[in-house]
């Protein structure tokens, strides 16, 4: 199994969520069609390459939210989990060390939730020491056959992570979408 993972907040909740598939094949081919079918929506030119470029969850969710619903409707067809974990913060400010256990931790709660070998990819955070121990505390699990960080750009799978994490921070805020429901059988809470 291969779980592609990324993280969001805001002042309530540090979220852990990500796309769990069978094979790489099979997340590469749901971006391509979807790709396909959104670039079939009415976007001038400039819109496409930003929503293609960028594709992160805070600009679907606020500006390009067709495209975001194609994006759901896509991935809810497709044989996937959305695992996710969320931890409620204390306070509305943590620091970085804080978020870095956090981080860890949630991720720990998804990996131990899944039966089965994974290779888990993540979003980059540009700080080696983290990196290095996200890397160490995963790889110590039996299950998890190797953890590699990305370049979210290159990674289709991660891009679809960054978004879910939008999915899942809306619906525990209880914000007036639409957008869990289109994957409601796809959820999974660690």
């Amino acid at each position: 199994m291969i779980l592609y993972i990324d993280e969001t907040e805001n002042d309530y909740y540090f979220v852990v969520a990500g796309l769990l598939a069978k094979n790489e094949n099979d997340v590469i081919e749901s971006y391509k069609s979807f790709k396909k079918r959104a670039n079939n929506c009415n976007l001038n030119i400039k819109s496409k390459q930003i929503v293609f470029t960028e594709f992160k969850s805070i600009l679907l969710d606020k500006s390009y939210q067709r495209i975001k619903r194609i994006m759901l409707e896509e991935l809810s067809t497709g044989d996937f989990l959305v695992p996710y974990c969320v931890y409620k913060k204390p306070n509305k400010r943590m620091n970085q060390k804080e978020k870095e256990c956090v981080y860890i931790q949630l991720l720990l709660n998804i990996a131990n939730a899944i039966g089965s070998d994974l290779t888990i990819y993540f979003d980059r955070f540009g700080k080696k020491d983290f990196e290095d121990a996200i890397v160490e505390k995963m790889i110590a699990l039996d299950k998890v056959l190797s953890v590699i960080p990305v370049d979210s750009l290159d990674t289709p799978g991660v891009q679809f992570a960054d978004n879910l994490c939008g999915v899942v921070r809306l619906s525990v805020l209880d914000c007036k979408n639409d957008f869990a429901e289109i994957i409601v059988d796809k959820l999974m809470e660690c």
